[in-house]
């Protein structure tokens, strides 16, 4: 795990060297075999806050919430792609303030009032695009709109390439592509469909046959087609681990080792091996990916979900533990700014009381629990606290842990102080 851990720490670096001077992130030269409206500052934000907490990567809090706030105040126009309402609610959904879920929910109605009644989402004038559909679903997967999701879920399986094997750019293609067969993939899992059902156990079929020598896929004819990318490595192999009987078979892993094998000395990653300059979007993708298979390894034999082996398809032990690592990420972000606020100003108005609190919840970090006079004796143990009397400073100290508590810090019981909850590591 150490060479994953390293992977994701360095892209994180990555990202927070690409933040430009105004604390955003934008797109240093606009690709025109790109979406241009995937190359909106909103949308490389987006990626780097992800990246950010895909990888639990607790130094980039101060740029991270800078980056949730930009995106939150980035103004869309009904008119605008709506791939950007997507990023959006994307964003948003990672903040509960009253601003941000009344933003998640004009985002999110707008997106399902764009929907077609046949269940894809318009792109061109009387056309539709896989990625669109993917990145609207993606945000909207864990809203309440199921009559929204159930209907682009039926359309999805009705409408695969011709060949029956994937997905390609829309419903009008021939063959099957892999980038928009995992984004597919991808979206469906997270719809709650069936991963053993016999449509997604053939598109599994098809990633499988479509790796290339030396582990990584290639992404579309419209992109980069008959050589490795970066992109179309990182979704087909966190679609295979979806998929497969063994999440962590040789092809997951030979994919795996290809996206450690091409990062780049700076920590991103570029879209093919000729290109040297890492790119937000693949960088995000791949960091995405390391992330989760590390989740994986970490979790799959832990007993709350090895008691399942045997009992339910693996499949659907791995659904289970892709929604684990989603909630995972989601908790870690909302604890990380708690933690924040708990080493900020909000334990006190003074240095002296924030430093003297700080210390209480430590002593109980490590203790039972204690009278306020105890907690005096621990504190007396330390050389800057050696002056403390319990007569003439018990009230400072009563009233110390008093406001811990009314913060829901610690807890008392018969007039003994404790925490049940370390909120300072």
């Amino acid at each position: 795990m150490d060479k994953i851990d390293s992977a994701l720490q360095k892209a994180c670096t990555f990202m927070t060297e690409k933040r430009n001077a105004e604390g955003y992130w934008s797109s240093d030269t606009i690709k025109h075999n790109e979406p241009l409206e995937l190359q909106k500052p909103i949308v490389r934000t987006g990626e780097a806050i992800l990246t950010y907490v895909a990888a639990k990567n607790k130094e980039s809090l101060p740029l991270l919430s800078y980056a949730l706030q930009f995106c939150l105040d980035n103004s869309l126009e009904d008119s605008d792609p709506l791939s950007l309402w997507a990023w959006k609610l994307m964003v948003a959904s990672l903040s509960n303030t009253q601003r941000a879920k009344k933003i998640q929910k004009q985002c999110a109605d707008l997106l399902i009032r764009q929907q077609n009644k046949a269940g894809f989402w318009p792109y061109f004038p009387g056309k539709t695009y896989n990625l669109n559909n993917y990145l609207i679903l993606w945000s909207l997967k864990d809203y309440d709109c199921k009559q929204t999701l159930n209907r682009a879920a039926e359309w999805l399986k009705k409408t695969r390439a011709k060949d029956k094997q994937g997905w390609s750019f829309d419903d009008k293609q021939s063959k099957s592509e892999v980038s928009f067969t995992s984004n597919i993939i991808l979206t469906l899992i997270s719809l709650g469909e069936d991963p053993t059902s016999e449509i997604l156990q053939t598109a599994k079929r098809f990633l499988e046959d479509a790796q290339l020598p030396g582990g990584g896929w290639h992404s579309s004819s419209r992109t980069v087609y008959g050589q490795p990318t970066t992109y179309g490595t990182a979704i087909a192999t966190l679609s295979l681990m979806l998929l497969a009987n063994n999440p962590l078979n040789e092809k997951v892993a030979q994919g795996v080792n290809y996206i450690l094998k091409r990062q780049l000395s700076d920590g991103g990653w570029s879209l093919t091996e000729e290109d040297k300059v890492g790119k937000s979007y693949t960088t995000y993708h791949c960091a995405l990916t390391l992330a989760f298979y590390k989740f994986l390894k970490e979790n799959l034999s832990l007993p709350k979900y090895s008691i399942l082996k045997g009992k339910v398809a693996p499949q659907y032990l791995t659904q289970i533990l892709w929604k684990a690592f989603e909630e995972d990420r989601t908790y870690w972000l909302k604890l990380t700014m708690t933690q924040s606020m708990l080493n900020s100003k909000l334990l006190g108005s003074t240095n002296d009381a924030v430093n003297r609190r700080k210390d209480i919840l430590k002593i109980l970090d490590e203790t039972r629990a204690l009278t306020v006079a105890e907690i005096i004796d621990e504190l007396k143990k330390k050389e800057i606290y050696s002056h403390l009397k319990k007569r003439s400073h018990i009230t400072q100290i009563k009233n110390d842990v008093e406001y811990l508590k009314s913060l829901n810090i610690i807890y008392e019981f018969d007039g003994k102080y404790f925490i049940v909850a370390d909120l300072l590591s």
